[in-house]
């Protein structure tokens, strides 16, 4: 099956911000401008960063973990809607972390996934959804004027391994501090 596939019907009151965020869903994606400031549409999937910084380019790092959204959820029931069956909406199996069952109980989680047409591809959503809030990390780093290179980038790697941070980074915020020459990024 590949990864990501939609099926819907289009209303012309939907909103399109909504009939959007349906197609976004259905392939673990987002929307936005890109390098160039056109609008695009990325698709959920790995991607290779243009940019990697390593221990030369960090004057100073702070590490903070978020806490765990399976204290607020940890079992996630998902529908999605199938072609072959007049479009009806039907219950993917459920997701579950029975580790944090145990510790906390049950906490329920409903989800629609409108344009995702098979339970494979809705399974395989929620538990990257849940992949990605759980167990996150959050990365500031002080960098120097390479950390420039970091504007309009959705991904960076970090090579750092003295002080044990290495892989690819989401990036959520890029700010100048005062001047041009220092830089903080979270990721």
């Amino acid at each position: 099956e590949k990864f990501a596939r939609l099926t819907g019907v289009f209303y012309f009151n939907t909103p399109p911000r909504e009939f959007l965020s349906n197609i976004m869903a259905a392939c673990d994606g987002s929307y936005g401008i890109d390098r160039r400031g056109r609008f695009t549409m990325w698709i959920g999937k790995w991607e290779r960063p243009a940019v990697t910084f390593t221990e030369t380019d960090i004057g100073g790092f702070t590490e903070e973990f978020v806490e765990s959204a399976t204290e607020a959820m940890n079992e996630i029931h998902v529908n999605y809607t199938e072609p072959r069956q007049n479009y009806q909406k039907f219950e993917a199996p459920i997701w579950q972390d029975l580790g944090s069952q145990e510790l906390v109980g049950k906490r329920v989680v409903s989800l629609n996934l409108d344009m995702v047409p098979s339970p494979n591809q809705a399974y395989r959503l929620v538990q990257r959804m849940a992949r990605r809030i759980n167990n996150r990390k959050k990365l500031t780093l002080t960098l120097g004027p390479r950390g420039m290179l970091a504007i309009k980038q959705r991904v960076v790697g970090v090579e750092a391994p003295n002080f044990g941070i290495s892989g690819v980074w989401r990036v959520e915020n890029l700010q100048p501090e005062m001047t041009l020459s220092r830089w903080t990024i979270t990721l």
